[in-house]
């Protein structure tokens, strides 16, 4: 459904829900690290959207112990600065 939404544009990486999180910032607080990927993949500046407590991706992948995605991340955000 993800795939579907992304390659039709009817995905929007940046909305936020009432707390201010992301669609991948909700994916990893569900733990749904396939969803995440996929959203990273797609749009890697997502990584870096700040939620209603000033939380990014990096926080929330710190919070779900899943290395592969934290180190994800981590690459993406400093690929940015270069």
């Amino acid at each position: 459904m993800l795939h579907y939404l992304i390659e039709r544009d009817l995905f929007n990486a940046s909305a936020k829900d009432k707390y201010g999180r992301t669609p991948l910032q909700e994916s990893m607080q569900k733990n749904q690290m396939e969803s995440a990927e996929i959203i990273l993949e797609h749009f890697p500046r997502s990584a870096r959207e700040l939620d209603s407590e000033m939380q990014n991706a990096a926080h929330y992948s710190c919070n779900s112990l899943n290395t592969q995605i934290t180190w994800k991340i981590l690459e993406l955000a400093g690929n940015e600065q270069s």
